[in-house]
């Protein structure tokens, strides 16, 4: 009965040591990624919602472009994208924190989630109700860029 398979044919490692040593080298060659390739890995990932159709921005609240002294945004913003049959409206507060929309269709049919995104942060879904009322309070994204993705739709980014 045999043990296990015969490598004794294999001549060119047949010392541990040597094995480990050229291992260990090929490893320690270069841990760092070319900054080309970073870059291109990150350009390529926009074009994962080329087949999103784009919302167009069809109004914003004349309020939202008033800002205080201290840089501060007064009050909620208000916007409202277009695109297909579906109407998203958003108003997003920055003290405290919240977004609050309405999704409206001339079909009827509404997504039943929107997904909102920032760069280097985890998606964040959020349950649309049977209205298409949905809400985040707090919100991590108010003080930053985000877009919304719902139903094959996304936002321009909002910030």
């Amino acid at each position: 009965m045999s043990e296990g398979p015969d490598y004794s044919d294999y001549s060119d490692y047949s010392d541990d040591a040597a094995l480990l040593a050229e291992l260990a080298a090929a490893l320690a060659e270069t841990t760092d990624v070319p900054p080309g390739f970073a870059r291109s890995g990150r350009d390529l990932f926009t074009f994962r919602t080329l087949d999103a159709e784009l919302a167009e921005l069809v109004e914003e609240a004349a309020g939202a472009l008033v800002r205080s002294t201290s840089g501060a945004d007064e009050g909620p913003r208000t916007l409202t994208f277009r695109a297909r049959d579906l109407l998203i409206d958003v108003d997003l507060d920055v003290h405290p924190p919240a977004l609050r929309g309405q999704l409206s269709s001339e079909r009827g049919e509404l997504p039943v989630e929107v997904v909102a995104e920032a760069v280097g942060a985890e998606p964040l879904p959020v349950p649309v109700d049977d209205v298409g009322y949905f809400a985040v309070a707090p919100f991590p994204f108010a003080s930053g860029r985000f877009r919304l993705r719902c139903g094959g739709v996304v936002t321009p980014w909002i910030g």
